[in-house]
């Protein structure tokens, strides 16, 4: 067991990887996961705009570094207001 294991954004990686062995996130991993969890069928060109909203390197590939960087934005600069989304309209 790796010193890492329980953190949560570990666990959360996982979830999309296969292999425990596994460092990377493929697209194909990455929208199968993505519609088994919102249990939604996402079209190709929606799991590809969110795919790469955290392949930040363009690599083809999420890495453990994006996919922890994409689901927790660094903090507002002092003095900053906080960052807003644009989610949509409910």
């Amino acid at each position: 067991m790796s010193k890492t294991d329980g953190y949560p954004a570990n666990a959360a990686f996982r979830l999309f990887s296969p292999g425990r062995n596994q460092t990377e996130i493929t697209l194909a991993q990455f929208s199968k996961t993505c519609g088994q969890l919102l249990n939604v069928e996402l079209t190709e060109a929606e799991a590809e705009l969110l795919f790469v909203k955290y392949d930040l390197d363009g690599g083809g590939t999420i890495d453990p570094n994006e996919f922890v960087q994409g689901i927790m934005p660094p903090p507002a600069a002092y003095g900053q207001p906080p960052p807003t989304f644009n989610v949509g309209k409910f």
